[in-house]
């Protein structure tokens, strides 16, 4: 019985592993496995688009904020010396 047809068009990459992972790779169930897993995958938190533009915006509104770093820290849940190395590195960038 033939397999059906893929959804989009496969083609074929070469890819350099060592014998070990290799079987490895077909003992968790080769392609299949492979498909599975880049369908599934999830940056870390800190490293999707999303948090890093979620951080930054975060970061603009501490610098802009008027009240001291204790104050400001309270409102974000830092601590008031984070707050204070965001407001340096912002000035510090400015500069």
């Amino acid at each position: 019985m033939p397999r059906p047809r893929p959804p989009e068009k496969l083609r074929t990459y070469a890819v350099r592993l060592t014998q070990r992972q290799w079987a490895k790779v077909q003992e968790l169930g080769g392609a299949a496995f492979l498909r599975k897993l880049i369908a599934n995958y999830q940056p870390a938190r800190g490293r999707s688009v999303e948090h890093i533009r979620w951080v930054k915006a975060r970061n603009e509104a501490i610098c802009a904020h008027p009240g001291t770093c204790v104050e400001v820290g309270k409102l974000y849940h830092l601590s008031a010396s984070r707050v204070s190395h965001i407001r340096n590195e912002r000035k510090n960038r400015d500069a």
